[in-house]
């Protein structure tokens, strides 16, 4: 997990004018996925829109370190991850437990060292306070879909190191 370490104490140590550089060029290089993470964090109070946005770019980032190039994404590459996961959310809505189990092995699966980051940090949070399911699944639907559409951005198949 060493690109996720370092990438995670990278972010820590920023101050906060180096914090709001880092996202006014990843708005300039992301504008779409940049946009489509601000307005699923906006409804969320101050302090867990800043957890999404931190965790966000901290994810950004093992993407750019680990691939040589992060293609821009376009407004359909984001609204077409983004369905496809409230899809995959809606069928297991009422589903039995091992279903749930399986959809869950598969979404780790596809990028298991970022999921790992992003449910770290989640569960962090809610342990110093706890997150209603409602904030929880709003954060996760916002960083998985971003997670998907960086994926595919970068080499097909490839994944963020461990």
């Amino acid at each position: 997990m060493q690109v996720v370490d370092d990438t995670w104490k990278e972010f820590s140590s920023l101050d906060d004018l180096e914090a709001l550089d880092y996202i006014d060029m990843l708005g300039t290089r992301q504008p779409e996925l940049m946009g489509f993470v601000c307005v699923a964090l906006d409804d969320l109070d101050e302090e867990l829109a800043e957890l999404g946005m931190f965790v966000f770019l901290v994810v950004y980032r093992m993407f750019e370190v680990t691939f040589d190039e992060v293609r821009i994404a376009q407004e359909a590459d984001v609204a077409r991850s983004y369905d496809e996961l409230e899809a995959r959310l809606d069928l297991l809505e009422g589903a039995h437990e091992k279903f749930q189990l399986r959809s869950v092995q598969r979404e780790i699966a596809s990028q298991p060292a970022v999921i790992q980051y992003v449910m770290d940090a989640l569960m962090e949070q809610h342990d110093e306070a706890p997150l209603a399911d409602e904030e929880f699944g709003a954060i996760f639907i916002a960083l998985r879909t971003a997670i998907t559409v960086l994926a595919q951005m970068c080499e097909p198949g490839s994944q963020v190191s461990a």
